[in-house]
């Protein structure tokens, strides 16, 4: 299938379950007219390598819970034997079935069922991270390209500039000093947008590989402005993380090895081997019926079922720490976020600023009465205004999707931890 030019279809039920606020997701792409971010997020959740891969392994738990708490295979014996005493051939056999006592089938079933459970909430929480991700990339790959195209134009003006000083220097009206300082600045500008232009193919090509397209492959990517136009945050509310998926797969993974610790204690019970055994000898045929018992290892047994609540105190132990990490990314990014707002409304002020001194300048450079040290200064002063202000608008919607993400306000299921349920 050739994934930059064949449309992608979108189940409802994946469309669904994330608000399109924050991770917007497409019915059908087509690539043809470049990659948007709607369109991103949907091969995203079908091609997408963690996707593809966390999707494989709850295939694999559900053919687990296919085949588990079901009867062993059916054990057949048949065997030649040599009589001593008159050289005879005797032909025993048995057929038998082996029954766990207890409830070892049910324990198998219900630890394969928890773990088919912990894969599904593992997929949603991949496809999740996956499409903060995409975002993300988006959001960056939207700022590089503001970013040289003041970079470009910076170049424009700085080319211009040099050109006019070294007319007024052959004129006699500048110095060397300021041809100097203009080369200087035309020198900085080139290396600023070279700089740039080598930055964007590397973070499209980490964009389409993320989402399980060839990095080198012929795609544009479409942004605009609406890239960095994220929806409110909602305030804070130490209750919502637990709809988390990273969370709700923490949960489920201590249930699943809270299953395999009643696993192990099930399979301490011994087993009943039980069929009918038939021997033949010199055409006299013989059938009865064959009882047998298999009595674990205690001691192996034991150490097993140590280990089994060794893994699920593991378990509880690791939910603790994805609730506390989650906890500490939504705090820290709110923290860094309410920083950046500050900055980005005080260096508002600066870009007006700029943008008038800008306006000035030209009017200036239209009359003739440019002074070229005057003009180097403001020209240079103008771009880093304008790129300081695309780079904290970055980093702030960076800060409010991480905010969102770690808190769980980008999916509205519930989730409920290990110490609801009171495990023990």
């Amino acid at each position: 299938m050739n994934r930059t030019t064949s449309p992608v279809h979108l189940a409802a039920a994946q469309q669904n379950r994330i608000p399109t606020a924050w991770l917007p997701l497409a019915t059908q792409v087509d690539l043809t007219d470049g990659l948007t971010l709607e369109e991103a997020g949907t091969i995203a959740l079908s091609y997408a390598p963690d996707v593809v891969r966390a999707r494989t392994n709850a295939r694999i738990r559900g053919a687990q819970l296919l085949q588990a708490g079901r009867l062993g295979s059916v054990q057949l014996f048949v065997g030649p034997r040599l009589g001593l005493e008159d050289g005879g051939f005797v032909l025993p056999g048995n057929v038998s079935w082996q029954i766990p006592l207890g409830d070892q089938l049910g324990a198998e079933r219900g630890h394969a069922a928890a773990g088919l459970r912990t894969a599904k909430l593992g997929v949603m929480a991949v496809e999740l991270d996956t499409l903060v991700a995409v975002r993300e990339r988006f959001i960056e790959i939207a700022a590089l390209q503001s970013q040289l195209a003041t970079q470009r134009k910076a170049m424009e003006e700085a080319s211009a500039l040099l050109d006019y000083v070294e007319r007024l220097r052959k004129a006699g009206e500048a110095d060397p000093v300021a041809v100097h300082l203009a080369q200087l600045e035309r020198d900085e500008a080139e290396q600023l947008l070279e700089e740039a232009m080598r930055a964007l193919p590397a973070r499209k090509a980490g964009l389409l590989g993320l989402i399980g397209l060839m990095p080198s492959a012929p795609v544009e990517i479409a942004v605009d402005e609406g890239t960095f136009a994220l929806p409110a945050l909602p305030g804070p509310d130490p209750q919502h993380v637990l709809s988390h998926p990273r969370l709700q797969r923490a949960a489920a993974a201590y249930r699943t090895a809270d299953q395999a610790a009643r696993l192990a204690v099930a399979q301490q019970s011994p087993k009943l081997a039980i069929g009918p055994d038939f021997e033949a000898d010199r055409g006299d045929l013989e059938i009865g019926a064959g009882l047998g018992l298999t009595v674990p290892n205690a001691a192996r047994q034991k150490a097993r079922v140590a280990e089994a609540i060794e893994r699920r105190e593991a378990a509880r132990q690791a939910y603790r720490n994805v609730l506390l990490s989650l906890s500490r990314d939504e705090v820290e990014s709110r923290a860094r976020l309410s920083s950046l707002e500050r900055l980005l409304l005080s260096h508002t002020k600066r870009v007006q600023s700029a943008a008038s001194a800008e306006k000035a300048l030209d009017e200036r450079s239209a009359a003739g009465l440019v002074v070229p040290i005057e003009a180097i200064a403001a020209r240079s002063a103008i771009a880093r205004a304008r790129n300081r202000e695309v780079d904290l608008l970055k980093r702030s919607a960076m800060a409010t999707l991480r905010a969102a993400h770690a808190g769980g306000y980008l999916l509205v299921t519930p989730g409920n931890g290990p110490e609801d349920k009171g495990s023990n």
